[in-house]
């Protein structure tokens, strides 16, 4: 293989100088010896002794920095750990909240999911149902704290809070659906506020204070479902006015709504005017043949109808355009003449009649 001429040259001159380091001949290379003698002596004596900073700084120097490149892939490492983490132990937490009581450390957490049922919930009827069951809920709760021994009077006023919060929400949106549905939900409810109020009768004499706001919301519901079903039939059922339980009653008179629009009723002494007869077609194609035969013999016309009594008018139902041939209502039409082609050429047609 050719070796090119400046290699070879810089090959002599790396030699030589290497002789020179070897032999200590400064005439040539004094300046680049005495770098090599310096180098040599680093590190011996005296200069060897650095210091901390001086050495940390050198460190700084000559390491590369890799923090950048390793800090990203950390980071979403770390990231999704504590996303997973928190993920888990709030699941951990729904869990063990669905018993919690009024008062303890996991009730809000239950409170908090119970209202994220009630907004997935699209129907109003359900949404309000769902309402009455965490009201009916809450008095469940109260029971629970009873036969636990709880005296502290704040749980208790946070389950008296959230019963009449819910059970108001409940019946202000159930009878907003009974009032514009026919009123069938107006019955149960009533049923519902009678049952918790008999609930909360059993629990008074063991609660550190009487329930007068949950007791007297049973009996505004009770009541309001009850003035708004006596109501149903009537021209006006509610007032256009409402409260925290809903819609309010009307108190006027209770006029029957109309069942037909005005003006569509006959008047009594009118006679009623005949619907519309459909007019049958008269007119009949007949088609031209080379041959016509003679019409078949008719049957005689149909009888007249019986007249009606002048009292009484009755319509029969609409007669149908017919699809049959209509019969002859006279003497049949004089026969057509008939023509026979001529027998031989030459001759003239034979016509009969």
């Amino acid at each position: 293989m050719k070796v090119p001429p400046w290699s070879r040259s810089r090959r002599r001159e790396d030699e030589r100088f290497a002789r020179a380091v070897d032999t200590g001949d400064d005439s040539e290379f004094g300046t680049e010896l005495a770098v090599v003698a310096a180098l040599r002596r680093l590190g011996q004596g005296e200069t060897a002794s650095l210091g901390g900073d001086a050495r940390a700084r050198i460190a700084d120097r000559i390491t590369p920095d890799v923090s950048g490149v390793k800090r990203r892939p950390r980071l979403t490492a770390v990231t999704t750990a504590a996303t997973a983490v928190i993920i888990a132990v709030s699941g951990l937490a729904l869990v063990l909240s669905g018993n919690s009581l009024p008062g303890q450390a996991l009730y809000d957490l239950k409170r908090a999911r119970e209202a994220a049922v009630i907004q997935f919930t699209l129907d109003d009827e359900s949404r309000a149902l769902k309402h009455l069951e965490y009201a009916e809920l809450r008095l469940a709760e109260l029971a629970l704290l009873v036969e636990s021994g709880e005296r502290a009077r704040h749980s208790y006023a946070i389950a008296f809070d959230d019963f009449t919060d819910e059970a108001a929400a409940g019946t202000s949106g159930l009878t907003a659906v009974a009032t514009s549905t026919g009123g069938r939900q107006l019955s149960p409810l009533r049923q519902w506020a009678s049952e918790q109020e008999a609930k909360l009768a059993l629990l008074s004499p063991a609660l550190p204070e009487e329930p007068a706001a949950p007791r007297a919301l049973l009996s505004r519901i009770e009541r309001r479902a009850a003035a708004l079903a006596a109501r149903m039939d009537c021209g006006q059922i509610t007032s256009g006015d409402f409260d925290d339980i809903g819609a309010i009653p009307a108190t006027g008179a209770c006029g029957t709504p109309p069942t037909d629009p005005p003006g569509s009723r006959p008047d009594p002494g009118s006679t009623p005017t005949p619907p519309p007869r459909p007019i049958p077609d008269t007119e009949h194609t007949e088609s031209t043949l080379a041959v016509v035969r003679e019409p078949e013999p008719t049957t005689s016309p149909l009888p007249a109808a019986s007249p009606v009594s002048s009292s009484t008018t009755v319509y029969g139902p609409p007669i149908p355009t017919p699809t049959m041939p209509r019969l002859p209502d006279g003497s049949p039409p004089p026969p057509p003449p008939l023509t026979i082609p001529p027998l031989l050429p030459g001759l003239p047609e034979v016509g009969i009649g």
